[in-house]
């Protein structure tokens, strides 16, 4: 589970791709689809299931804001959604 601390201080931060795997990775770094994380957390997602289907879940919310989920469907062949 991810933790939570205190972020008052600079920390290093590394770019996560939401959506990877499979060429996806290109595709999320152009739709936006990235968060950065440090360094201990972005390890922690690679290792957290439930933490990657959470930001996979965002990231199609976010994108179907402006997309259909047919176009979704087509670019990323997985539905994250619950809804």
């Amino acid at each position: 589970m991810l933790r939570y601390g205190d972020y008052t201080e600079k920390k290093y931060l590394e770019t996560h791709h939401v959506i990877f795997g499979q060429g996806r990775r290109e595709k999320s770094e152009a739709d936006g689809l990235t968060v950065r994380l440090c360094r201990e957390h972005h390890e922690e997602v690679h290792r957290d299931a439930g933490a990657r289907q959470r930001l996979s879940e965002i990231a199609q919310k976010a994108y179907e804001r402006t997309h259909s989920r047919e176009q979704w469907m087509n670019r990323y062949k997985k539905n994250y959604r619950e809804d």
